[in-house]
């Protein structure tokens, strides 16, 4: 959330959601990858994506929010927003896989998913570059303390970590709790 009061989510039908109140209320917002109606992808719908999974916002009017299992041939949707919701833009992803999790530092983004994807964005989400992450299994998460130190996690314990400039894939082991 970018402001105490302001806050977004998104859903699997690629709609935003945007609350001016601290989540008392929330108004669903269209983006140009909303699923119409029920016709979800992969189940004969017409719109080749299925839903938005991530966003991040650097101000109350800035925000990147990415996602989808687009049809074969079809760029992963990564949408973006200057003027708090009102538009939303459909930008070219570049990445080879679903896109799951996105997080933007300063004008700086990344977005990662399925295959080991990893894009990235310099100017605040408008053009994306596929990055070579080192792993080919579905990242899920990730976090930047910084522009160029992040961490995106995966399955199986993969653990991907950006420091000057290139990703390294390790695995996190876990001691048995049960």
């Amino acid at each position: 959330c970018p402001s105490t009061t302001i806050c977004y989510a998104v859903d699997n039908y690629a709609h935003v959601a945007k609350t001016l109140n601290g989540g008392t209320s929330w108004t669903l917002m269209s983006t140009p990858v909303t699923t119409p109606g029920v016709n979800v992808p992969g189940s004969g719908g017409p719109n080749p994506f299925s839903g938005l999974f991530g966003i991040s916002c650097t101000s109350i009017n800035k925000c990147v929010a990415a996602g989808g299992f687009p049809a074969t041939g079809t760029d992963p949707p990564i949408v973006t927003t200057t003027d708090g919701g009102n538009t939303w833009t459909l930008r070219t992803s570049h990445a080879a896989g679903n896109l799951v999790g996105v997080t933007c530092v300063g004008s700086t983004c990344y977005a990662v998913g399925g295959g080991g994807s990893i894009v990235t964005s310099t100017d605040g989400g408008v053009t994306w570059t596929a990055m070579l992450s080192n792993t080919t299994v579905q990242l899920t998460g990730i976090a930047c303390v910084s522009a160029s130190s992040c961490v995106a996690t995966g399955q199986t314990g993969t653990v991907d970590v950006l420091s000057g400039g290139t990703w390294t894939a390790t695995s996190a082991q876990a001691n048995s709790l049960f």
